[in-house]
C-alpha cells in the first residue's frame, strides 16, 4: 500500500510539472562578439563579410522607446562585451499581446501566450568612425544548377526582455489574393533577457514564412551601413524589391 501511495504522489507530481510550462528565469546577463561589415558582390550576387574598419568606439543597446539600455566599449578590431542591466523599469515596458497580431483582416490562425507579461525588444547600434545599425545575422543563398541565385534565407537576432516567464506559440497566415505571408512563433522566454531570432526566405514564390524562435542568436554581428541598406541592395538584385529588417509584431 505504501508503494502504491508513493507511486500516486509521483504521478501527480509529474502531471503538475507537465502542466506548468512557464519557462524558468533567464540567466542571460551579457552578450559579446566581434563586429564585421557585410558585403554584397553585384557581379556574383554573393553576400559575405569583411573585417570591421570603423575603428574603436561604442556599441549600444537601444529599446523600442528609443532610449539606451546599455553601452560598452568597442575595440578597434570590432570586439566587444556588453553587460545588460538586471531589469528594466516598468514604465519602459509594454504588453506582449499576441491577440493584436491575430486581429488582422485577411488573416487566419492564432497565437497563444501562457501569461500576461510586459516586455521590450532591443536592437544594437555602433557609434564609431562608422555609425549605424548592428544585427546578429546570417544570410544563406540557394542557387540552381546554373549557379543563379533562387532564394535567400535571412536570419536576424535581437534581445527581448520580459518581466515574467512566458511561452508564445502558434501560427498565422495572411493573404491579399496574390501574396501569402505566414508567421510562426515558438518562444520560451524566461523572466529577464532572452535571445530571439527572426528567419525568413526571400524568393520569387508568392508565399513567404517568418519564423520567430528563441534561445540563440546568429553568430555574426553585422554592421549595416545606412540602416538596412545592404539587405535592400541584395534583395533588389534577388527579387526586384526592397527588403526591410523584420520587426517583431509585439511590444508596439
Amino acid at each position: 500500500m505504501k508503494s502504491l501511495s508513493l507511486l500516486a504522489l509521483a504521478s501527480a507530481g509529474l502531471l503538475l510539472a507537465a502542466c506548468d510550462r512557464t519557462p524558468p528565469p533567464s540567466n542571460l546577463s551579457a552578450v559579446s562578439g566581434t563586429l564585421k561589415e557585410a558585403s554584397f558582390d553585384d557581379a556574383t550576387l554573393t553576400f559575405g563579410t569583411v573585417a570591421w574598419t570603423g575603428g574603436a568606439g561604442s556599441l549600444l543597446a537601444v529599446a523600442d522607446d528609443g532610449e539606451q539600455v546599455a553601452r560598452t566599449a568597442l575595440a578597434a578590431d570590432g570586439s566587444f562585451s556588453l553587460s545588460l542591466p538586471r531589469s528594466l523599469a516598468a514604465d519602459r515596458l509594454t504588453p506582449l499581446d499576441a491577440s493584436e497580431v491575430g486581429d488582422v483582416e485577411g488573416c487566419t490562425g492564432t497565437l497563444k501566450t501562457s501569461a500576461q507579461v510586459n516586455g521590450a525588444a532591443v536592437n544594437f547600434y555602433v557609434d564609431a568612425n562608422k555609425d549605424g545599425l548592428v544585427l546578429p545575422a546570417n544570410i544563406q543563398i540557394t542557387r540552381n544548377s546554373a549557379g543563379t541565385p533562387t532564394s535567400a534565407t535571412i536570419t536576424t537576432g535581437l534581445l527581448v526582455y520580459v518581466d515574467r516567464g512566458v511561452s508564445v506559440t502558434g501560427s498565422q497566415t495572411c493573404t491579399d489574393g496574390t501574396f501569402t505571408a505566414r508567421l510562426k512563433v515558438n518562444w520560451a522566454l524566461g523572466q529577464g533577457w532572452n535571445k530571439v531570432t527572426a528567419s525568413f526566405t526571400l524568393s520569387d514564390s508568392p508565399t513567404t514564412t517568418l519564423n520567430l524562435t528563441s534561445g540563440s542568436l546568429p553568430a555574426d554581428w553585422l554592421y549595416l551601413e545606412g540602416g538596412d541598406g545592404l539587405f535592400t541592395q541584395g534583395a533588389a538584385s534577388l527579387k526586384g524589391q526592397p527588403l526591410k529588417v523584420p520587426q517583431l509584431p509585439f511590444f508596439r
